[in-house]
Order: structure tokens, then C-alpha cells, then sequence
């Protein structure tokens, strides 16, 4: 249920980004023209649009979350405290908590891992508003969430080199086109699927990178040698691992 409305909400603002950057960037043509912009429609105009270069997840909220959000903010440090045993517990991984909203019955706290491993993901918090009571023993994440964003963060460092020379790429590449990658103060707050740049996130569609997520529970002290070493034993085809874009 909670990554059904997450889902929804996170196309909702890439909508919202897409189009405030656009007409951000007609409204500063017009006005260099000394035109003055007009309604887009209605009685709302351009000012309520944000660019995408400044948008750092102001507004960003989940359905029926009012009362899970305050119950959440007055007990900000335990909840942090109950997240970070969670996945240290669970995915031998010490992680940030890097936002947290509040939900219908619950507060989904986003984290960024801690250590050799890359990624971003999130926890959801059970919340009864009906008795103001936080459920601190009960933290869970969608099935396989976590999972998978751990393997492309392993997945990364076992092709380390050829990641640093894309980033690179794409640091360069934007610079000379013009092309607008994700705010990091809103990936920093928001991001939750896995490995995740200001240009691009990944998604895996099979199971060959278990292996890489087994050993690493089972010995989370994992050098990047002991990563690539792994990795270079398993048969990853190209199509199972797809890389989507975040700029516009």
C-alpha cells in the first residue's frame, strides 16, 4: 500500500519538475524579452512552478500523513534510533536517515547507507494516531526494496572504474548541453532506489545478483576486492540490469 501512494506521489512531482523547469526557463526568455508572463490557467500563473535546478522537495507529502507527520516530528530521535537498528539488525548495514513523512498509519523514512556501499532506501514506521503511539518494534520495508538497492550498490562497486568514467561523462556531457540532472539536496531527502546519481538510478529485473546480496550478509566486512571477486564468478546478462534517467 505505502509503495503504491509513494509511487504515485514520486510521479506526481517528476510531472511537476518537468513542467515547472520548462516554463521556468520560458518565463526568464520572455522577461529578458521585456515581456510580461501570463496565467497558465485560471488564476494561477508561473510563480507557483519551481525549477528544477532549485526544487529541494519543498510540498513533497503522502496522502492522509497529517497526523502521522507530527506524531513523527515529536519523536524524531527514536524513530531515527529504531531505523538505523533495523537495517544494521537486519542488513548488517549502519545507515543516515536522511528524511521522514508521514503516512496513512505509518512515517516512510528515507536513508542513505554508511560505509563502502552506495545506496539509498527507506523504512516504514507503523504509527497508531488513534493513541498518538509510535510502533518502534514493528519497522519494515517492501519486500525486496532493500534487497535489491544493496546488489546495485554492490553491482557498482564491482564495475567501479567503468562507473566513475560514466559519471564523469555525464558531469561533462550536462555541462556542455545544457542538461538538468536531479537537485542533490532532493536526492539527499528523497532518494530510495538503491544506487542513485543526479542523472540516473537503476533497477534490477532478476535474481543473478543474489549471490552478491548473500555473501554480503553473511560476511558484511566485505572488501572491494572480495565485491568484484563475487561478482566476476556470476553470468549477469546486459538487459538485467537497466539504468533510467533523472534529467530532463
Amino acid at each position: 500500500m505505502f509503495k503504491h501512494k509513494k509511487r504515485l506521489l514520486i510521479t506526481s512531482i517528476g510531472t511537476a519538475l518537468l513542467l515547472g523547469g520548462c516554463l521556468n526557463m520560458d518565463t526568464s526568455n520572455e522577461k529578458q524579452n521585456g515581456n510580461t508572463p501570463k496565467a497558465t490557467s485560471g488564476t494561477q500563473t508561473d510563480e507557483r512552478y519551481v525549477s528544477v535546478q532549485d526544487y529541494t522537495g519543498e510540498g513533497y507529502r503522502m496522502d492522509n500523513g497529517e497526523e502521522e507527520q507530527k506524531i513523527a516530528d515529536k519523536n524524531k530521535e527514536k524513530i531515527e534510533k529504531a531505523v538505523e537498528k533495523f537495517f544494521l539488525d537486519k542488513y548488517k548495514t549502519e545507515v543516515v536517515v536522511r528524511n521522514m513523512i508521514g503516512a496513512d498509519g505509518a512515517a516512510t523514512v528515507f536513508v542513505e547507507s554508511k560505509g563502502l556501499l552506495d545506496f539509498y532506501t527507506y523504512a516504514i514506521v507503523p504509527i497508531d494516531d488513534s493513541e498518538n503511539k509510535v510502533l518502534y518494534d514493528e519497522v519494515w520495508t517492501e519486500q525486496e526494496e532493500a534487497e535489491t538497492a544493496i546488489q546495485l550498490a554492490m553491482y557498482k562497486i564491482a564495475n567501479d572504474d567503468k562507473f566513475n568514467y560514466l559519471n564523469d561523462y555525464l558531469a561533462s556531457f550536462s555541462k556542455e548541453n545544457d542538461v538538468i540532472g536531479e537537485n542533490p539536496e532532493f536526492k539527499k531527502k528523497f532518494a530510495s532506489t538503491g544506487y542513485v546519481t543526479p542523472f540516473y538510478y537503476m533497477e534490477s529485473f532478476s535474481d543473478s545478483l543474489l549471490p552478491l546480496l548473500d555473501t554480503y550478509l553473511k560476511q558484511p566486512g566485505l572488501t572491494k576486492e572480495d565485491i568484484q571477486k563475487v561478482y566476476n564468478s556470476l553470468e549477469i546478462k546486459p538487459d538485467e540490469i537497466i539504468f533510467l534517467s533523472t534529467c530532463i
